[in-house]
């Protein structure tokens, strides 16, 4: 009995919407977040009026009683829908404009739960026939609930005046600006970006051996530092136990090769405790699943948000190493290029930034200047488009073994969507696989 109550409540919501959308057409523009489409009506001859009530409105034509039957009847669906009498009773329903947002939003709530009936019916038959393999059933699993927030999402449209309105207001309030962004902690790199925002996509692309890895470990623990919130790093390359020495390393300024050959002595050791120790108290998350493709990732990302609570960087080391079961279109450039837009709307569901490593093409070493451009991004120039940011590591010491520039990295800042390009220049502890800032930069 309750849920035929529910559906006839539904049913006169829907008769209301209808009538209050009829008698003032402009009305709608009050619903515009909402995003009310025909399939979101239960009764299908409500969907069919409202798909006439919106053609003739997009067609400039003021939809009223007359030309509704006149839309309808041309078409052949006016019978369908009941005839002349079943808009009439439609006309007659009494409503008031003042509750049109309230039928809306009951309306697509029930859409949508009923969207997710169907969903849950669709993955539990996946499930069943058990004819995918797990990551498979993941993505599919993502794609479906990807398609699920894409109909419940409500849009955002707002007058100028009441954008500028927050605007200003958001401006004025620098504690708020100061939570949103995230700093490097490198001050040579921030100077030039001021930090890294909620949603942003970073490239990190460098040739082979210039310490990608390296920077991101570096960002990555400063960032879990300073914000003591958690930074998710995704090593498809190296196990956790290497990074976790690299890190180690890092912080205790004990060269790395004695991590491999494990002649410490007695300093050593106290000073590896000691980083140890410290390191221990820091939320980073390492998953190195080596086989991870983009629905893996989102859906580990929402385990870790939940767990933990907001995420403050997640890095993705590195890019040609995800599997691209999502497209199987077998063009390498295409798969790359679903990738890097799924991560970019990622890190905006996620609201936090994505630090993704990438490779560069062999082009760099043909050129007498080996410092690498945007056209030097491996595969697919979908990476540069996607991008917020785009970095580039540079050690001269790696192509002349004379350079006045030992010890010594630029990151280029290629692209800064909204902001300065340029080149930041740090220290590089190669014994340490760690960049640091250059002496004649701290005072």
């Amino acid at each position: 009995m309750e849920a035929v109550k529910n559906t006839n409540e539904l049913l006169m919501a829907e008769r209301a919407f209808l009538s209050t959308v009829i008698s003032d057409p402009d009305s709608m523009g009050e619903i515009d977040a909402i995003k009310i489409e025909a399939d979101d009506f239960l009764e299908f001859r409500h969907r069919i009026v409202f798909q006439h009530f919106i053609k003739l409105k997009n067609a400039g034509i003021n939809p009223d009683y007359i030309t509704l039957a006149e839309s309808l009847n041309a078409t052949g669906e006016l019978e369908r829908v009941g005839g002349q009498a079943f808009l009439l009773n439609i006309f007659d329903e009494y409503a008031s404009s003042a509750n049109l947002e309230n039928y809306a939003d009951l309306i697509k709530r029930k859409s949508v739960f009923r969207d997710v009936v169907q969903k849950a019916k669709e993955i539990q038959s996946i499930a069943i026939n058990g004819d995918v393999t797990q990551d498979e059933l993941l993505g599919k699993i993502n794609k479906i609930l990807i398609d699920l927030n894409d109909n419940s999402a409500n849009g955002n449209s707002l007058d100028l005046k009441d954008s500028i309105f927050q605007v200003i207001k958001d401006l004025k309030d620098k504690d708020s600006i100061k939570s949103k962004l995230t700093k490097t902690g490198f001050d040579s790199i921030d100077d030039k970006i001021v930090g890294v925002s909620p949603g942003q996509l970073i490239v990190l692309a460098a040739r082979p051996s210039m310490g990608k890895t390296a920077l991101a470990l570096n960002i990555g623990q400063k960032m879990a530092e300073n914000y003591e919130e958690h930074v998710v790093i995704f090593s498809l390359e190296m196990l956790h136990g290497e990074l976790t020495q690299r890190l180690i390393s890092m912080e205790s300024l004990v060269n790395s090769q004695k991590f491999k050959s494990r002649e410490f002595n007695a300093e050593d050791l106290k000073k590896i405790a000691t980083a140890s120790e410290k390191l221990s108290r820091l939320p980073i998350i390492i998953d190195d699943y080596s086989s991870t493709s983009l629905a893996r990732i989102r859906t580990q990302c929402l385990r870790y948000k939940a767990k933990h609570g907001k995420l403050r960087a997640i890095i993705v080391d590195y890019l040609q190493l995800m599997t691209m079961e999502e497209t199987k279109k077998g063009n390498k450039a295409d798969d790359i290029g679903v990738i890097t837009r799924g991560l970019k709307l990622l890190a905006k569901e996620l609201e936090c930034p994505i630090i993704l490593l990438s490779q560069l093409n062999r082009g760099v070493e043909g050129r007498d200047n080996k410092r690498p451009m945007l056209q030097d991004l491996r595969s697919s120039g979908d990476i540069e488009q996607d991008a917020d940011m785009v970095w580039f590591i540079y050690r001269d010491e790696v192509y002349n073994a004379d350079t006045p520039q030992k010890a010594e990295a630029e990151i280029i800042i290629a692209k800064n969507r909204g902001g300065e390009i340029g080149t930041a220049r740090l220290a590089w502890k190669g014994e340490f696989t760690k960049f640091t800032a250059r002496a004649e930069d701290i005072f």
